[in-house]
């Protein structure tokens, strides 16, 4: 949320907000598990869009796995 709330100060018209979701990412990297990286996916999104911008998601599976 920190990110997203210094992006905003910034004026920016819109975000990307990309997410570390495969299995090797979940360990090795944020060690977030899928219910907290989705609460908090959701969580910043409706802070962006509270803001009156535009926001897009994507997931980053951090290879060719599909993990979106």
């Amino acid at each position: 949320m920190r990110d997203a709330k210094l992006a905003v100060e910034t004026g920016v018209d819109g975000l990307d907000v990309v997410i570390g979701t495969s299995s090797f990412l979940r360990e090795h990297s944020h060690g977030k598990d899928m219910a907290y990286i989705e609460k908090t996916a959701i969580e910043v999104i409706e802070y962006i869009k509270s803001k009156g911008l535009e926001v897009r998601c994507e997931c980053n599976s951090g290879s060719a796995e599909n993990s979106c």
